[in-house]
């Protein structure tokens, strides 16, 4: 545990492994890797920069950023982060440069869930909810596939172009997808009557973004 220290709780080099630790209330991050490092069921609370700034080629599973001044996760360049959870982080939930595999991760009540401002990710599987904005895509390039947003101002907010948007579901957005021209995107469904749905344009499409 490192706790009230007045810059990082953990500053750790390149190819690390830490497991199992806890940093919270220090001056500015709560864990800072190396490249190719690996942390595993670590949590990171109340620091006064990010939870955790992961060099690139890293992997962070399983691990919690709650309540940080920053983002919850930063991850470098082709690193992975998968079952992890962020809430209540003042800037971005997860932040994610390029090259990264992003799966399986739970983003609530940050400003950003899931912010993607590098080319070539793979953000898939993740749950957002209570967040300004869901999923929030300012680049190109990347899989945004088979995410679920929940409540967010904005669902999924796609700025940049060449990206790939399929099989994602969003309820309580405005709009629930903001995706600008340029985009491969799949048809967008609204389901507002399940009764009616052989009715809907397009419902059977296997790769349909839907919208209720």
């Amino acid at each position: 545990v490192a706790y009230d220290n007045g810059r990082s709780g953990f500053d750790i080099g390149v190819g690390a492994t830490v497991t199992a630790c806890a940093a919270y209330d220090n001056g500015i991050t709560g864990f800072s890797a190396g490249s190719g490092s690996a942390l595993m069921g670590c949590s990171a609370y109340g620091n006064g920069g990010n939870g955790f700034s992961i060099g690139s080629s890293s992997t962070a599973t399983g691990c919690s950023a709650y309540s940080n001044v920053g983002n919850g996760i930063s991850a470098g360049t082709g690193s992975t982060v998968s079952a992890c959870s962020v809430r209540s982080n003042a800037q971005n939930g997860l932040n994610v440069f390029e090259y990264c595999t992003i799966t399986g991760n739970t983003a609530a009540n940050n400003n950003v869930g899931i912010r993607v401002f590098g080319d070539n990710n793979a953000i898939q599987s993740n749950t957002c909810g209570g967040n300004d904005i869901g999923v929030f895509v300012t680049s190109h390039a990347n899989r945004i596939d088979g995410n679920t947003c929940t409540n967010n101002g904005v669902s999924f907010d796609i700025d940049g172009v060449d990206n790939l948007v399929i099989r994602n579901s969003a309820t309580g957005g405005v709009p629930n997808y903001a995706i600008v021209a340029g985009n491969s995107v799949a048809p967008r469904v609204s389901v507002t009557d399940s009764d009616g749905w052989a009715g809907i344009s397009n419902a059977n499409h296997p790769w349909a973004n839907l919208g209720y």
